[in-house]
């Protein structure tokens, strides 16, 4: 099965470790869940016009949302096996 790579931006990692620990840790695992299943049943497509084939979906978590992009382009260049930036 495929895997993705996840990188998180610096300020995103900064406001997760800044959130209580239920609500982090559920993050955290649906965050984890996106290297093996990117497009999970409870994601959204949005639209979003760009000339790459970069897809941004969102994850809604209770009151909380994570936007993240899936780069279908680089994740065929990648070695399968998943790496996070920084480490969730």
């Amino acid at each position: 099965m495929k895997r993705y790579e996840i990188y998180v931006m610096p300020s995103a990692w900064v406001e997760l470790q800044q959130l209580p620990g239920n609500v982090k840790q559920r993050l955290r695992k649906a965050i984890d869940g996106l290297t093996e299943h990117p497009t999970p049943p409870a994601s959204k497509r949005l639209t979003y016009t760009s000339s790459s084939k970069v897809l941004l979906y969102r994850l809604r978590i209770d009151r909380w949302r994570v936007v993240y992009s899936i780069d279908e382009e680089a994740a065929w260049g990648r070695h399968p096996g998943g790496a996070a930036s920084p480490s969730l």
